[in-house]
Formats: structure tokens, sequence, C-alpha cells
């Protein structure tokens, strides 16, 4: 199976990488709903073409 953006899985840990925040806050954007998530046997995951999507409803326009 080819990893596509969309089958792309993300640890939190490397979306904080990505966003460049702590834990602390991802788990608070988590808490707005602003990233869906899911739990792999018990662990949080996330998809990366999700994290992109955030990241560019955060961006302004000028």
């Amino acid at each position: 199976m080819k990893n596509t953006p969309s089958s792309v899985l993300l640890k939190p840990s490397e979306v904080c990488e990505i966003l460049k925040c702590s834990r602390r806050t991802l788990y608070r954007i988590r808490q707005d709903m602003a990233i869906p998530f899911f739990k792999v046997r018990g662990r949080v995951m996330y998809k990366l073409k999700d994290v992109e999507a955030y990241i560019e409803s955060c961006k302004e326009t000028a």
C-alpha cells in the first residue's frame, strides 16, 4: 500500500513538530475539535491531510 497524504498517520509528537507547538497546545486544539483525531489501540493518531487542512484554515488573508 502506497503512503498517500490521506493514509499517512501521525503521532501527537509528530504533529507538535509540524505545528511547532507544545503537547498541551495540541491537546487544546484537539479539545476545540479543530483537528480530527482517532484512537488506534488507545493511542491518539492524526491524519496528515487533516493537519494540513488545519494549517490552511489558520492562514490569514492579506
